[in-house]
C-alpha cells in the first residue's frame, strides 16, 4: 500500500483496502454482536484520514493507532464530538524512530501534528487524548530508557504504553525480534521507570505480563483477545487466533492489550457488573483504573 512511515514486510502495491462503506458494515454487523471496542490500526490509518469519519463512532469506544505522519482532526458530526483516543507508534528515540520508518524526521512531524491537531481541539472546547505505544524490537532495546524519558517529556501526550514484538511459530527467533533476556530487561526498565514517576500507563500488573517468565504458558485458548477479539486484515478478511494471525508465537506474546482487557474479559464471563467485583477485581484495580485512562467516552 506504499504507506509512508511502515515497514511491515507486506505487498506494498495493489489496492488500497476496502471501499468504506464495507467497513462500515464490517463493524455494524460486529457491534449488533456486541462489539463495543473499535482499534483502526495500519498500516497507516491516516492515509485514509479524509474516509475515518464513516466509521469513527460506530463503536463505543475507538482506538486509532497512527504514526501521525498526516494530522487527524478531532471527529464532530451534528455539533457533537465523537470520542477518540489516539495511540501514536514510536519506536525509539527519534534517530531510531526516523530510521526504522524510513522518513526523515518523522518524530518531529508527529510532535508538530499531535501539538497542532491538540491546539486546534482544544480552542473549540473538544478533548484529543493521545497515548504512545512503543514495540520492542532487537533494533530498539538498547534505546527504550532513552526513548521514555525523551516521550515523558514531551506535554503533547497523556501517557505511554508498551509491547514486545511478537515472532510467528515458523520463525520463533527472527532477526528483529528481541531475546529472552532483553524481554526481561524490559519489563525490569519499566518497572523502574514507572516506579521514578515516568508517565508508563500500565500497572505493574500489566508490565510484568510482559515477561518471559509468564508468557511460556499462553496459548490461544485462555488468552481474552483470541477469544473475545475480531481482527481484519486490511482486505476485510478476519484473522485466525488474534491481530497477529494464527501462525504467531503465543509463548513469546508481548500484546499490551492482553492486560488490558483480561479484568474486563473475566467480568464479562462472570455475567456480573464490573463495579460489583470488587473481591475479584481488587487485585487489578489499577489495571482497569489505568484502561480507564485511555477510554474516552
Amino acid at each position: 500500500m506504499s504507506c509512508p512511515g511502515c515497514y511491515v514486510p507486506v505487498t506494498k502495491s495493489g489496492p488500497h483496502g476496502l471501499p468504506i462503506e464495507n467497513w462500515v458494515e464490517i463493524i455494524n454487523n460486529a457491534t449488533q454482536k456486541g462489539a463495543v471496542h473499535l482499534t483502526i490500526v495500519g498500516g497507516e490509518p491516516g492515509a485514509r484520514r479524509n474516509e475515518l469519519h464513516h466509521v469513527v463512532g460506530l463503536a463505543t469506544v475507538t482506538w486509532i493507532v497512527t504514526t501521525f505522519f498526516y494530522e487527524i482532526p478531532a471527529f464532530v458530526k451534528d455539533g457533537t464530538q465523537k470520542p477518540v483516543t489516539f495511540i501514536v507508534s514510536i519506536d525509539g528515540t527519534d534517530d531510531v524512530h526516523n530510521s526504522l520508518r524510513g522518513v526523515p524526521n518523522l518524530a518531529a512531524i508527529a510532535r508538530q501534528h499531535i501539538t497542532t491537531g491538540r491546539d486546534k481541539a482544544r480552542s473549540g472546547g473538544l478533548v484529543y487524548p493521545i497515548f504512545t505505544h512503543s514495540v520492542l524490537l532487537a533494533a530498539n532495546a538498547s534505546v527504550m530508557e532513552e526513548t521514555i524519558r525523551q516521550w515523558d517529556n514531551f506535554v503533547g501526550i497523556d501517557g505511554m504504553v508498551f509491547s514486545t514484538a511478537v515472532p510467528p511459530r515458523s520463525d520463533p527467533h527472527p532477526s528483529w525480534s528481541p531475546t529472552t533476556q532483553q524481554r526481561a530487561d524490559f519489563v525490569k526498565l519499566l518497572l523502574k521507570m514507572k516506579k521514578a514517576g515516568a508517565r508508563i500507563n500500565m500497572s505493574t500488573a500489566q508490565i510484568e505480563l510482559l515477561h518471559p517468565d509468564q508468557t511460556r504458558a499462553y496459548k490461544p485458548t485462555t488468552c481474552p483477545i483470541s477469544r473475545r477479539v475480531e481482527s481484519y486484515d486490511f482486505l476485510g478478511n478476519l484473522k485466525g487466533q488474534c491481530i497477529f494471525g494464527p501462525g504467531s508465537d503465543c509463548s513469546q506474546c508481548g500484546c499490551v492489550v492482553n492486560g488490558m482487557i483480561g479484568p474486563f474479559h473475566r467480568t464479562a464471563e462472570t455475567g456480573n457488573p464490573m463495579l460489583v467485583q470488587v473481591t475479584q477485581l481488587l487485585p487489578e484495580l489499577s489495571t482497569v483504573e489505568k484502561v480507564t485512562d485511555m477510554i474516552y467516552l
